[in-house]
């Protein structure tokens, strides 16, 4: 148990090392937006009570976290049958979901 929380305290401090220190590499790089883009600023203005601003960061910040949490438990769970396929089918609806709204924004 304790080394599942510790498991997930260490993704978390990635994604924040990731949104704080480094930012999106993608961007970086390329000078694109990705898919994920505006949500670090969305969680800050949902944290701050900001809830309509957060909406027009990203519109799907809110999956974002249970997204990254998701694809870690994938490895986790893979004995227990019944929530590995939960954990997919959740992963790949919000992955769908990201594309899409990337798709739009694009256009």
């Amino acid at each position: 148990m304790v080394k599942k929380i510790a498991l997930h305290i260490l993704y978390l401090a990635v994604i924040a090392a990731y949104a704080f220190l480094i930012g999106c590499p993608l961007k970086r790089f390329t000078g694109f937006d990705c898919a994920f883009c505006g949500m670090t600023r969305a969680h800050l203005a949902f944290f701050s009570g900001n809830f309509k601003e957060a909406f027009a960061y990203h519109e799907l910040f809110f999956l974002g976290i249970p997204f990254f949490l998701g694809i870690a438990h994938m490895r986790i769970f893979k004995r227990r049958r019944a929530l590995y396929v939960a954990d997919i089918c959740f992963v790949v609806l919000c992955a769908v979901g990201f594309i899409v709204r990337y798709i739009i924004i694009l256009i």
